[in-house]
């Protein structure tokens, strides 16, 4: 997967778009993805389509939910992901139930500190 993305990657297109990027990847070559995406994106657009809500918390700053062809809620990913916990990420389930820090909006490791 990663080397095909890197055969369309390098030909710099305008929008490029990836759907479950991350299927059979392991964690190490998700991270390395995500942080390959999100500099890919500082001068391109990427459209990323993905059920793996930990590497679109990781990789995207805007993000839109469908269900059944529409879609149900659309903007900020914190906001969006932060607001359900069904399309939320493992660590905003978990911080969720500790009193002091529901208000935080935690989505990934970063934002309690922690570099992967």
């Amino acid at each position: 997967m990663l080397a095909a993305i890197a055969t369309i990657a390098v030909r710099e297109p305008e929008l490029l778009i990836l759907d479950e990027p991350t299927r059979g990847l392991s964690f190490k070559y998700k991270l390395l993805l995500s942080k390959f995406l999100r500099n890919y994106a500082r001068n391109r657009a990427v459209m990323l389509i993905s059920h793996d809500v930990e590497t679109v918390a990781r990789t995207c700053n805007r993000v839109a939910i469908l269900s059944r062809g529409r879609i149900i809620a659309e903007g900020n990913r914190r906001e969006i992901m932060c607001s359900s916990l069904i399309y939320s990420t493992q660590l905003n389930k978990v911080v969720q139930g500790i009193e002091n820090m529901k208000e935080r909006k935690i989505l990934i490791e970063e934002d309690l500190g922690v570099e992967l």
